[in-house]
């Protein structure tokens, strides 16, 4: 990097952290290739320079041989992911607000698998039927056991229907674990994590899960 900088040009300096410490120069890929005859790979470092600026890499370094056999120095190669992790620290970023919003406003989320059955609920959704957060029931069974008696078959046939429509927004009853009684709305859709041309053949060609709120608007 430093020979091929153009005459008069400044040189950078930079500290290359893994993990977030630095690594001594010996420890870095090209070193340890060279020293090791070893390749070294996906290896991923930050680089750290002196003007402020921040690069994440993906490192691989293979030895390279002399004729005789001996290891004589190393080849390395990097891609820059700088904007993959950005996007990742949006995501993780987004994902906490998102958290946040759930919490401060009680809203239960809940996601399920129709091909196994097994469904995710928040701690908020455990709480809606007075459940202790963490209870090993949470499939359909489990919520519609909930259900008012004077709503369940109200509830049975808009769920049948939002198979077909692919939707489902609903105002209900529910009992809670400790007897009292809620009123709750639901809204929810069913989605494959592909196109249509991806959905499980083993779904009938319908999309294999089904994502829902639930809120208590009593």
């Amino acid at each position: 990097i430093s020979r091929c900088a153009a005459p008069g040009e400044a040189a950078v300096s930079y500290r290359v952290l893994h993990d977030g410490v630095e690594l001594k120069p010996e420890e870095m890929p090209a070193q340890v290739a060279a020293a090791t005859g070893k390749p070294v790979t996906d290896m991923a470092v930050e680089l750290v320079f002196s003007d402020g600026r921040h690069i994440h890499i993906i490192e691989s370094a293979m030895p390279l041989f002399a004729p005789d056999g001996r290891v004589r120095g190393a080849v390395i190669t990097g891609s820059d992911i700088s904007k993959l992790k950005r996007s990742e620290n949006d995501l993780r970023r987004s994902e906490e607000r998102q958290r946040l919003v759930l919490r401060a406003s009680s809203l239960g989320t809940f996601e399920l698998d129709l091909l196994t059955g097994e469904s995710i609920w928040n701690e908020a959704e455990f709480e809606l039927f007075g459940l202790s957060p963490g209870s090993p029931q949470t499939g359909p069974d489990t919520f519609f056991r909930f259900v008012h008696p004077d709503d369940l078959q109200m509830m049975q046939d808009r769920w049948e229907e939002a198979k077909r429509t692919g939707k489902l927004d609903v105002e209900f009853r529910v009992v809670r674990a400790d007897g009292q009684e809620r009123w709750v709305a639901g809204k929810g859709g069913f989605f494959s994590e592909g196109g249509p041309e991806e959905r499980d053949p083993g779904a009938g060609g319908k999309a294999p899960r089904f994502m829902g709120v639930n809120f208590d608007i009593t």
